[in-house]
């Protein structure tokens, strides 16, 4: 019969967490953690001081049993394992999918986020542009700065305030016209 290092060190580089903590595959999570403390008490290094190759190993068995408790005593990593037929490997390969699509996620919803922004300061250009032609208009400006104002003011949100403001122009213009004469 080996001892808990020797299983832990055999199990865990066949990435077996159940066989690390000396488990049959689909124990409860109470005998996962009445089975954690005891191997981690044979396991420690402390615990194992002697030679140099004895502490070497109580410390790699100490790394398979903590890999084992962080994944067998929490529920959602627990199923990911089963899910993954008691692979560490696929265990391993699903965890890291699933981090790398929520860091897509996350970019896809900042992304976004940042295209709101920039509409909503397009938006604004719009109606500060629009605001600054009327006031042209308004205030009867020549026709070259009626027409930069038109020319800055081509988007579709802004083309009823256009059409306003060429009405407004033609009539400073005839108003010129009829003085003039």
């Amino acid at each position: 019969m080996d001892t808990a290092i020797e299983r832990a060190l055999r199990c865990g580089a066949r990435g077996n967490l159940w066989g690390v903590l000396g488990l049959q595959r689909g124990a409860s999570a109470e005998a996962a953690r009445g089975a954690l403390r005891a191997v981690r008490v044979a396991t420690h290094p402390d615990r194992n001081r002697g030679s140099a190759a004895t502490e070497a190993a109580a410390t790699e068995a100490a790394k398979w049993v903590a890999r084992a408790a962080e994944v067998l005593t929490d529920p959602e990593r627990r199923g990911a394992y089963v899910d993954a037929g008691h692979s560490l490997a696929a265990y391993d390969e699903a965890m890291a999918a699933e981090v790398e699509a929520e860091t897509r996620k996350r970019q896809r919803a900042e992304d976004e986020k940042e295209e709101r922004k920039a509409k909503k300061q397009r938006r604004e250009a719009a109606v500060e542009e629009d605001k600054a032609r009327r006031e042209a208009a308004r205030q009867g400006m020549s026709g070259e700065t009626t027409q930069a104002a038109r020319e800055a003011a081509r988007s579709e949100t802004v083309r009823e305030a256009r059409a306003e403001a060429q009405a407004e122009a033609g009539k400073a213009q005839a108003n010129r016209r009829s003085k003039a004469a």
